[in-house]
Parts: structure tokens; C-alpha cells; sequence
């Protein structure tokens, strides 16, 4: 078991950790807009139009998008879990 100061920066570096994944996205983001979406989309409309190509692919690639979107959301969960408790 960690003691308070452990689990304070055992969160920390997940929070670290966290916003470096955001951070990949808001580049991925910037990256689609130049090259050819409107600088004015926001971002909700840039996210849906990424997924809809990522959904494209998969197909294309013999990949099953929905099996990966649930192992993603598991990962997701499951760091985002790690962050909040800190064990």
C-alpha cells in the first residue's frame, strides 16, 4: 500500500501520462485540418470525421473497428481508473 505522498504522485505521473494522450490528439487534430478540413471545423467535427476514417481503414484492412474501439475503451478505463486511485 502507498503512503499519501506516494499515491499523490503516483496520480500525478498518470495525470502526466494523460495529458500527453491528449495532447497527441489535439496534434492529430491540427494535422487533418491542414490537410483539407477547414480551419473553422471544431473540434467535435474533427473527432467524427477521424472516426469515420479510422472506420474506412478498418475495413479496407480486414480490421473489425468495433473490437479495437471496445479494447480501446478498456485501456481508456482502466487508466483513467489507475489515475483517480492512485494505488
Amino acid at each position: 500500500m502507498l503512503n499519501e505522498t506516494e499515491q499523490q504522485e503516483h496520480r500525478q505521473e498518470y495525470q502526466r501520462e494523460n495529458c500527453q494522450a491528449a495532447a497527441k490528439v489535439d496534434r492529430v487534430l491540427e494535422f487533418i485540418r491542414t490537410q483539407g478540413m477547414s480551419l473553422d471545423d471544431d473540434d467535435e467535427t474533427a473527432i467524427v470525421d477521424l472516426l469515420t476514417d479510422i472506420r474506412h481503414w478498418c475495413d479496407e484492412h480486414a480490421q473489425a473497428f468495433a473490437a479495437l474501439d471496445r479494447r480501446a475503451h478498456h485501456h481508456y478505463t482502466a487508466e483513467a481508473v489507475e489515475a483517480r486511485k492512485g494505488n
